[in-house]
């Protein structure tokens, strides 16, 4: 009866600690998205700055073309 009694202790603790490194595994998954997520916003967001600041530059070397010109 005491045999029963550490296998089933023996298997719920086998048990929690699946259950412990899978929901360690699923909170490493959600911050490896969280984390790709922040880059991914990071890119836009630098992507946009230097699309921004290229079309200031076209513009300012048109600017100073035109005034050349004329």
């Amino acid at each position: 009866m005491m045999l029963l009694i550490l296998v089933d202790d023996a298997l719920t603790f086998i048990n929690d600690t699946s259950t412990f490194v899978d929901d360690t595994l699923t909170f490493i998954n959600t911050s490896q998205t969280f984390t790709s997520e922040a880059l991914t916003f990071v890119d836009d967001a630098l992507t946009m700055r230097f699309t921004r600041a290229g079309i200031a530059y076209k513009l300012l070397t048109n600017s100073l073309k035109l005034s050349l010109v004329v």
